[in-house]
């Protein structure tokens, strides 16, 4: 039911239906209203109105129907005013605005037309422009004159219209063909980039939303066309239009190598251009793609990737190590004010990182400066913000780090700290916050922190509830303490839930929180489609201990007497190799390893 109904029928005379319609769609939701949303339909019917006028407009806006979306935008810019008058004529609440840079100020009644007046301002312009446009092709690219082919790619680019992916999601415009072809052309696009980023007002067909059923929509702006390929073509991001004027002037007669050098030398750069710098020149390359920092393996002898700034090791006074420590130093926190000295810890951790990558053994002695300065060490967890769980990850990473170059004093002040804790004081950071315990598991204040931390009182250690978390599948499989629940569990019959089968080998799998789905090969056990069979606890486990080389291989639709079989020897195998297990390597990108 939609109480747009109720206004057309109202519109039609039909003041009685109207009023039946009404009391029907109100009711399930009377609950959840305010006093003056029940005694005045007034809002309920203006918005639903207004929003059927702007959501057609912005529609149509987006397929190119423009004498729609003219007519819809006049029409809305011309009764918004009125409405938001009469609804405070009314006495509704006025909201307020929960964003940090309008925080607590007045807000519309209908705030979701706040786009209109930009919008209308692009369709008046089209409407003008239409008769004497000609949108140049983008072939066009292969004009010989590089002034004019950037200049005719920038001037459609009003017309791109790129989708979003997912909800809630983003709309990708450095995805678009338009776009790559500015992208290409290089540094010769950004003086015309930054004039576009700077003055163009234009609209683009592209539209984002945090999900399609709420209301507020945002028509990207043609300079956010130009801003993303800003950002891949000088490969930093920056805030304002000034910035990226700026670093142009500075930096447009050096190679990128030496940007990004300069860059971490600057001192009054700022941690998030020192990141960005950082971050580039630990990129890596394999000849085709460049990759940045994490996104792909770590160059080594034995694989194809290069640093793409490999040059900057003959810099000294000061070298690159010397920068990235500097910078880590300067930016991580000595004392816990807010949530936001969680974020500056991440950046600092993420740079003593990229130095023990960068340097090796020669970082190890620095590395514990930065490690000391984690907030988990001195703060108090619970003052921490929804989204911190960077912090014990980096904690949990720069211990490794350091042991993987025999500083293990690191491990012992990670041990030492994570020996109380259980597993929902960690739920939020996981696996990543105990990659050392499955790393480095014969380490003697890992052994001890582990028999502490790993009791069934802390946790249900076992769950799968997250595919991404599944402790199972992660290097924890080495860590005595751990093993000891695995075995527990592969003791357990207790049901746990069902796979139930599907055409061409479809499964889906259902446990208590969580479903798994996927494909699978039939053998002489599978069941029909459309049947399901019950499986337990114990067989759960043993299938998500597939990572383990030569562990038996069972499946949850054998029979239960099968399973047995193949449980006995899972058991009798994991307590003869206790000391040499070994694991099949995990798919790139690892968040355990």
């Amino acid at each position: 039911m939609l109480a747009i109904k109720v206004a057309l029928l109202l519109r039609l005379g039909e003041g009685g239906l109207a009023q039946e319609y009404w009391n029907a769609w109100r009711t399930p939701g009377m609950v959840n209203e305010g006093k003056e949303e029940t005694n005045d339909p007034f809002r309920a019917l203006a918005y639903e109105w207004a929003w059927a006028l702007f959501d057609r407009a912005v529609c149509a806006h987006m397929r190119g129907d423009d004498a729609l979306a003219l007519a819809d935008c006049r029409r809305l810019n011309e009764i918004w005013p009125r409405l938001e008058s009469e609804a405070g004529r009314r006495g509704y609440t006025r909201p307020e605005y929960a964003d940090s840079t309008r925080r607590n100020q007045p807000r519309p009644y209908f705030d979701f037309l706040e786009p209109v007046p930009a919008l209308l301002m692009d369709q008046e312009r089209r409407a003008t422009e239409r008769p004497h446009r000609t949108l140049p092709r983008l072939g066009g690219q292969k004009s010989p004159n590089k002034s004019e082919r950037i200049a005719a790619f920038i001037s459609v680019l009003d017309e791109l219209a790129q989708g979003q992916s997912g909800q809630p999601g983003g709309v990708w415009l450095a995805g678009n063909q338009r776009v790559k072809a500015l992208i290409a052309e290089g540094d010769g696009a950004v003086e015309p980039l930054l004039d576009c980023l700077e003055n163009d007002k234009r609209l683009t067909r592209s539209v984002s939303c945090h999900r399609d059923f709420a209301s507020q929509r945002r028509v990207l702006p043609v300079q956010d066309a130009a801003n993303a390929a800003l950002d891949e073509i000088l490969k930093v991001h920056f805030e304002t239009h000034a910035e990226y004027r700026a670093y142009w002037q500075k930096y447009k007669s050096m190679p990128f190598a030496e940007r990004w050098y300069r860059t971490l030398l600057d001192d009054q750069a700022g941690r998030r251009q020192w990141m960005q710098a950082a971050a580039n020149i630990l990129s890596r390359t394999d000849g085709k793609v460049v990759y940045r920092w994490k996104n792909a393996p770590k160059p080594n002898a034995t694989n194809h990737y290069t640093y793409v700034a490999e040059s900057l090791r003959a810099k000294t006074g000061p070298s690159v190590a010397e920068l990235l420590i500097q910078r880590a130093l300067e930016i991580a926190p000595t004392e816990y004010r807010s949530s936001e000295d969680c974020w500056t810890f991440q950046d600092a951790a993420d740079l003593g990182l990229m130095l023990a990558e960068w340097e090796g053994r020669v970082a190890t002695a620095r590395l514990g400066e930065i490690i000391r300065r984690c907030p988990i060490l001195y703060a108090d967890r619970e003052n921490w913000s929804t989204g911190c769980a960077a912090v014990p990850e980096r904690f949990a990473a720069l211990a490794d780090a350091m042991a993987e170059s025999d500083d293990t004093t690191g491990l012992d002040l990670y041990a030492k700290w994570v020996s109380d804790k259980n597993l929902k004081d960690l739920e939020d950071a996981l696996p990543g916050a105990l990659a050392p315990l499955g790393r480095f598991p014969n380490q003697p204040s890992i052994q001890e922190a582990s028999a502490r931390f790993f009791q069934p009182e802390n946790g249900d250690w076992l769950a799968s509830s997250w595919a991404g978390r599944d402790l199972i599948r992660t290097r924890l499989v080495l860590n005595k303490a751990f093993r000891a629940l695995i075995l527990r569990a592969l003791g357990d019959k207790t049901e746990s839930g069902t796979i139930a089968f599907r055409a061409n080998g479809e499964f889906e799998i259902r446990t208590r929180g969580s479903s798994e789905r996927g494909t699978l090969k039939r053998d002489a056990f599978a069941p029909n489609a459309g049947e399901s069979v019950s499986f337990r606890v114990c067989d759960d486990v043993a299938r998500r201990l597939s990572r383990i080389e030569g562990l038996p291989r069972l499946e949850l639709y054998w029979p239960e007497a099968k399973r047995d079989v193949v449980l006995a020897s899972i058991v009798q195998f994991l307590n003869q190799n206790a000391s040499e297990l070994k694991l099949k390597p995990a798919p790139w990108p690892v968040t355990d390893e």
